[in-house]
Parts: structure tokens; sequence; C-alpha cells
């Protein structure tokens, strides 16, 4: 027989676990009805796609940047240009005194036509000897003297006229002359100075043939170059450019590579600094868009009044993601998206919502 203690406390179990019982009904009853009544608003993915901007580290730099040095030994007797002033191709800019080198030409002409005359009358001496030859009246071995005597002086004039070419060539140094147009940046030389082979006096810069020449991290080189446009930025200006190449080389300290731009308009000077930036042409989601379910982050669709759960498993919490699908008329879920869960039912508030 049951003692009256523990038929009440039997009693109370039993009371409680109906209590716990019928609130798990009435919690589960509400969130279903909850969730039947959410009302949302949707939009069709078209409306919230862009194409989002990346950039990096850009300089304008000039194809023709040169150090214009001596060629040749001597005084600089005259500077015809300074710093700032624009040159054209060919212009001269610099002139070494020549003396020495007109001298040393007059010197090599001397011996050409010293030479020459030795072989005038060597050529003679040999046309005589093959007379007498064919006369029976001179030696063989006199004949090949008189025309070994003939090819030594032709060589050796051969020889000095090298050397007359060569002293000119020098003496046409003695002129420093612009290989390109452009503008004196630099003047290293001064007069009355002594220079030698490879001493710098001057430096060029040519402003028309410019290139942007960019940074950019090795990870975002590819979207670079797939990108719709690309655009340099310096002191709130906007230019435009196109890519020309990405150098096949990473730097090894920061993980970058050099970009090649050309400008399509007037380009900014060369060493203006700036940011290229580039538009991604994959198209992208806002971030606030996206819901996280059972660790995945995606987006909410609409199907039939319910809602359905697309995983986008490239996203990144807090960033665009890329849209990877071709269609993009689909519904997406925005206003109440937070409160749902796969299948719920919902109520369509609002058409064409944007907003988070």
């Amino acid at each position: 027989m049951m003692q009256p203690g523990h038929e009440n406390c039997v009693r109370y179990r039993m009371v409680w676990i109906l209590l716990i019982a019928l609130v798990g009904f009435v919690i589960g009853s509400a969130n279903a009805l909850a969730s039947e009544n959410v009302k949302v608003s949707v939009t069709s993915v078209a409306t919230l796609l862009s194409h989002p901007w990346e950039e990096a580290q850009a300089r304008v730099e000039s194809v023709n940047d040169a150090l214009l040095s001596a060629e040749v030994s001597g005084i600089i007797s005259r500077l015809w240009v300074d710093v700032g002033e624009r040159v054209v191709k060919d212009q001269h800019l610099v002139t070494i005194d020549d003396w020495s080198h007109r001298l040393q030409s007059g010197q090599e002409e001397a011996g050409l036509e010293i030479l020459e005359g030795q072989l005038h009358l060597a050529q003679q001496q040999l046309n005589r000897v093959v007379t007498l030859q064919s006369n029976h009246q001179a030696s063989r071995e006199r004949l090949d003297n008189a025309q070994t005597d003939v090819r030594v002086l032709k060589a050796r004039v051969q020889q000095q006229q090298k050397r007359l070419e060569e002293v000119r060539i020098r003496l046409a140094k003695t002129d420093v002359s612009a290989p390109f147009a452009g503008i004196v940046v630099e003047r290293m030389g001064q007069w009355g100075a002594w220079v030698t082979p490879g001493t710098p006096v001057l430096r060029l810069v040519d402003t028309v043939h410019v290139e942007l020449s960019a940074q950019v991290a090795g990870e975002a080189v590819a979207r670079m170059q797939s990108a719709r446009k690309w655009r340099f930025q310096h002191q709130d200006q906007w230019h435009d450019v196109t890519l020309k190449t990405v150098i096949p080389l990473e730097s090894t300290t920061t993980g970058t590579r050099e970009v090649r731009l050309l400008f399509t308009n007037a380009p900014p000077v060369p060493g203006s600094a700036g940011r290229l930036q580039w538009q991604d042409a994959r198209p992208h989601l806002p971030a606030w868009i996206l819901v996280k379910r059972e660790g995945v982050l995606g987006v909410f669709t609409a199907r039939d009044n319910k809602a359905v759960f697309l995983p986008l498993p490239q996203a990144i919490e807090g960033n665009r993601t890329p849209w990877p699908f071709a269609d993009q008329s689909q519904a997406l879920i925005v206003n109440g998206r937070q409160s749902l869960k796969e299948g719920d039912s919902f109520t369509i508030s609002a058409v064409d919502g944007s907003t988070p």
C-alpha cells in the first residue's frame, strides 16, 4: 500500500511534467505562428549587385629618363641649356673643347696620305715588274716581293682609315646632343670642368612618353587583369588608363608585382604619385545582406512563400561577396531575414526593398 507522502510526491511530479509539456507546446505554437507571420521585404539579386573598386599605390614613370654623359675627354666649353628647359631630339646641349681631337684627326689624315702615296708608288713598281717578268727580264722572287709590298701597304691604308674614322667619331662626340625630346631636370656639368668618358653632365626626362607603374598584391593581380575599368587618382583628379603588362616577377619583401599601364588622355607629369583603382568584373553582393546559419554564410531567397537558405561558402563576414550564379533574377529576402530559418513561411510587406 502506497504511503500518503509518496503518493503526493508522485502527483507533484506528474503535474510538473504536464506543465513543462504545456509550456513547450505553447512556445512551439508561438514560434510557428511567429514564423508564419514574419513580414519581410524582397528584392531581386540584380538590384543589390555592384562592381566594387580595388586600389594600389602607383606612380607616373617616364619611359625615357637618362643621365647624359660625356663620351670623350676634354674641357666643357659651352653649356647650351639649363635646368627646366625643354629640348628637341638631336638638339646640341653641351660642347666639349675639341682642339686635341682636331689635332689628332689632322695627324691621322696626314698619316693616311703618306700611306696612300707609298701604296701608289708600290703599285707602279709592281706594274713594271710584271712587264719585265713577262719579257723574262725580272725574276719570280722580285715579282713576289713587289706583290707583297702592295698587299702590306693596302692593309696599312685600311688600318689607317679605321683609325681616322675612330678619331672623327670622337671629334663628333664633343657635342652632346639630346637623344630624345624632353626637359632638362638636372645639370651636373659646369663650364670649364674637365670631363672623361662616362662623366654625367645632364639629366633629361621625357614628359610625353610616360607610363603608370603600380605595385599590386600578388593575390589581387588576377582580379586586376580581368577588371572592367582602370583609373589613376592624383590630387583629386581621375585619369583613365589601360593595362599594358604585368611584370612576371614578385617582390620577396612585399609580395607585390609591378603593373604597367598607359594613359588614354593627357598624363600627369612624371613622378606624380597616387592610387591605381580597378573595378572588379565580378558582380558582388553587399556585406549586410549575408546571414549565418549553422556556421555558413549565405542569403535567404524567396520561393513559393518559403524562405530558402542559399549558402555562399566563399563569403567572408563583413565583406562584399561575389555572386557566383548567372541568374540575377532571384528574389532575395532583405528586411526580416535575420529571424528566418530554412523553410519558414512569411508575408511580403514590400517589394524591391534594398536596405538592411
